[in-house]
């Protein structure tokens, strides 16, 4: 089999046959010599035999096969079909140009696998077929230099270093580590698939034979879970003891009566959790559990801390010493230092043991509606300071309080205008109209109207509030509270003072230069005009029968523009004709 110097000789014949090839007049011109003998520029893989002077290299002269002078170069690919292997070493495969075409250019793929690409290969072909998992590897996962074990890389031009599709062997150990280091032997086929490398094949070990048979949720575990380790497979773990294999959560704390507890005393091969570990033997400690703690869950107290493992020794004379204080020390002042007992129990955390009779004892007894109010009704968060939750706890309940004023809890729907420093001074607050027992309806009766700048006289103290307070004919106000969320505004800020401030008009301005309304009208109803004296206010004085004419008969309605009516009182003419008409004339003989 020549090498690369062996082929030199070969060229310099090749140049020579070339020369006298063209002395002969069978190649015309070099341009016609480069279009007749090169289809096209090589591949970067067979670069170095560019050029006419080189074409048969490969070529050969006469009857010499292409085939054959492949072969004295890729000397690896004739090694294969001479072992039989791989996909060179396949019968009835074909000339190299089946699968290897060239003059496509320098950046054509020389191997040709289809026009799906080389994804789509039958690894069949290569005398070794995909199965399981390695179906669903990707090509390159395999074929790199790594694994490239065969002799066959002894043989390629370049050495190993180059790419390329062959090298590789069948054995499992030639592309994955042996986790067993060469203990179980070379046959990984015994304990595994190709589908799932984890899962081993029932060879019929029967753990029950050895020093340590499989109880409870051992039988569960993978063979892995015990006998494999950073290190390699172990097949004789150190010994049958828990510790062996499982550390200790507790890190030796776990004591029964004085004495290091067994891990067996407390827990089953079963499941770890939950412990055996019962409350009555946790009477025998120094906390029995009573009230909810019998039914916590051990981890809510015995909590995992990273390092330690499970904390079993606790300080538990006071609740703070598990609880968080779910008030945030409001509480820290009181006599009993903010004691949870003196409102808690621990049959439960809710409802609080705290009663109205004890409320009483303190700055804001209760009264009225308090002593029906839910507590979270005025000790809740306050939504108008929207951090106030961290200095309040967990629970989120408000005992302190900057005062015992109605505005600590509830809106003002008045707006500050009744307030101390208000319009109207109040002597005491919300409660000079409104007490305890309820907000709706207030104590404002005509008797304290009076005392404001419109007293309600005649027919206007027995209008409900509404008629001139516009602002109470909406919804009711189910509660003032400042959870309760937004309120109407109350603000009573009616500046009327005359008649036609709140009421329509009735004579269309007949009447705008004779003063006020209450010239002609009372204020115990507006009609009749109680008020008017007809010989006094008016230039036309009924005398006879105009005494006793109803006022409509003289005083006829107007239509205004926007078709309301109102009678006419002025300008009303005071000539007989302009009432009555001409007089009818008289018949013939009567005069």
């Amino acid at each position: 089999m020549p090498s690369g110097s062996e082929r030199r000789p070969f060229a310099m014949r090749l140049r020579r046959a070339l020369v006298a090839a063209t002395a002969l007049g069978f190649v015309a011109a070099p341009l016609r010599v480069t279009a007749q003998i090169s289809p096209g520029p090589l591949s970067k893989a067979h670069a170095e035999l560019e050029g006419v002077l080189k074409c048969l290299e490969c070529h050969g002269i006469g009857e010499a096969k292409l085939d054959a002078r492949c072969l004295e170069c890729h000397v690896e690919i004739e090694w294969l079909r001479a072992q039989g292997r791989g996909l060179h070493g396949a019968d009835g495969l074909g000339e190299c140009a089946t699968c290897h075409q060239e003059h496509g250019g320098k950046d054509f793929e020389i191997v040709h696998w289809g026009k799906r690409g080389y994804t789509s290969f039958d690894h069949r072909r290569a005398g070794w077929e995909l199965r399981g998992r390695h179906r669903e590897a990707e090509c390159r996962t395999c074929h790199r230099e790594e694994f490239h074990e065969s002799a066959v890389m002894t043989l390629r031009d370049g050495g190993p270093g180059r790419a390329t599709w062959l090298g590789l062997e069948v054995a499992c150990a030639s592309c994955h580590a042996d986790p067993h280091a060469g203990r179980l032997g070379s046959d990984c086929a015994k304990c595994h698939t190709e589908h799932d490398f984890r899962k081993i094949i029932d060879t019929g070990f029967d753990h029950e034979s050895t020093r340590y048979p499989l109880r409870g949720a051992h039988r569960e575990v993978s063979c892995a879970g015990c006998h494999e380790s950073e290190a390699g497979w172990i097949h004789q773990p150190a010994s049958s003891n828990c510790a062996s294999c499982h550390a200790d959560p507790h890190q030796g704390l776990a004591t029964i009566a004085g004495r290091r507890a067994d891990c067996a005393q407390c827990h089953g091969v079963d499941r770890f959790r939950p412990s055996t570990f019962t409350v009555a033997m946790h009477a025998d400690g120094p906390y029995p559990l009573e009230g909810r703690h019998v039914s916590a869950a051990c981890e809510a107290c015995h909590v995992t801390t990273k390092g330690d493992g499970v904390k079993l020794r606790m300080a538990h004379a006071r609740c703070v010493d598990c609880h968080a204080d779910p008030h945030g020390t409001q509480l820290a002042g009181r006599s009993d230092g903010g004691d949870c007992e003196s409102c808690h129990l621990v049959e439960g955390f809710r409802p609080s043991t705290f009663a109205v009779a004890d409320h009483q004892t303190l700055a804001f007894p209760l009264s009225g509606s308090h002593v029906e109010a839910d507590c979270r009704s005025c000790h809740a968060p306050d939504r108008a300071r929207p951090n106030s939750g961290r200095e309040l706890g967990a629970a989120g309940v408000r005992f302190r309080f900057a005062d015992t004023e109605c505005r600590s809890c509830h809106v003002d729907p008045h707006r500050g205008r009744f307030a101390q420093d208000g319009e109207r001074p109040a002597s005491d607050g919300c409660l000079s109209c409104h007490d305890h027992d309820r907000f709706s309806p207030s104590h404002v009766n005509a008797t304290v109207h009076a005392t404001y700048a419109f007293p309600l006289e005649g027919a206007h103290a027995a209008i409900p509030c509404f008629e001139c307070h516009r602002e109470l004919e909406g919804d009711r106000l189910a509660s003032t509270l400042i959870d309760a969320g937004a309120t109407p505004h109350l603000g009573f800020e009616i500046r009327h003072r005359d008649c036609r401030d709140c009421h329509r008009d009735p004579h269309g301005g007949q009447f705008e230069d004779r003063g006020a309304c209450s010239s002609c009208h009372g204020l115990d109803a507006w009609g009749p005009a109680a008020r008017f004296d007809h010989e006094r206010d008016a230039e036309f004085s009924l005398v006879g029968a105009h005494a006793r004419t109803a006022c409509q008969a003289c005083h006829a309605p107007t239509v205004h523009a926007d078709g309301s009516t109102s009678p006419r009182y002025r300008p009303v003419s005071r000539r007989c004709e302009d009432c009555h008409g001409p007089s009818p004339p008289l018949e013939e003989g009567t005069r």
